[in-house]
C-alpha cells in the first residue's frame, strides 16, 4: 500500500445490514493499522436494543458501542453510522462470512466513497441521505489518508 492509500474492508447481509471498515496502514509500525468502523442497520437491528459490540452476526457487529459514532437516521427508521476518530488496530479486520456478500478494496478516498455510495445503493437509502453520508465519510477517509500516527 502507497502513502496516503487506503484499503476498504464490508460485509453485507442483504437488506438488513453492512458493517465496513477504512484503514491504512501505520507508516512506522508494520503490524499495526488505523481506522475508522462505519455502517449501515436497518430498522429491525436499531431496534434490537443491542449495541453494535452485542450484535450476534457478522454484519452487524462492530466492536464498539453506539456512543462511538455519529448517527445519522433515516426516515424509516434505519441508522447509517461513521464511528467519530480513527483508532489503531493490530491487524486489518477479517470480514468475511459464508453467505454474505464481501469487499475489499483499496484505493484514494474519492475511489472508495465511490464503491461505498455503491453498496449503500443496495439497501434502497434515499440519494441526499447517501449523498450526506459519503460526503463526512470522504472527509474522514481524506483525513486518515494524511496521517501518520494517532498523535
Amino acid at each position: 500500500m502507497t502513502t496516503g492509500d487506503l484499503s476498504l474492508r464490508a460485509l453485507a447481509a442483504p437488506s438488513q445490514a453492512v458493517v465496513g471498515r477504512v484503514l491504512r496502514d501505520a507508516p512506522l509500525v508494520a503490524s499495526e493499522s488505523i481506522g475508522f468502523w462505519w455502517a449501515y442497520y436497518d430498522a429491525l437491528i436499531v431496534q434490537n436494543g443491542w449495541e453494535p459490540f452485542d450484535q450476534p452476526t457478522p454484519a452487524t457487529y462492530m466492536p464498539r458501542g453506539y456512543t462511538s459514532f455519529e448517527a445519522q437516521h433515516l426516515g424509516n427508521g434505519c441508522v447509517l453510522l461513521l464511528e467519530r476518530r480513527a483508532r489503531s488496530c493490530s491487524s486489518a479486520p477479517r470480514l468475511s462470512h459464508p453467505g454474505m456478500r464481501g469487499t475489499a478494496e483499496s484505493g484514494a478516498p474519492d475511489e472508495l466513497a465511490l464503491i461505498v455510495d455503491e453498496i449503500l445503493t443496495t439497501f434502497a437509502i434515499a440519494a441526499e441521505d447517501r449523498a450526506a453520508f459519503v460526503a463526512k465519510m470522504k472527509k474522514q477517509m481524506a483525513a486518515l489518508s494524511l496521517m501518520t500516527s494517532l498523535d
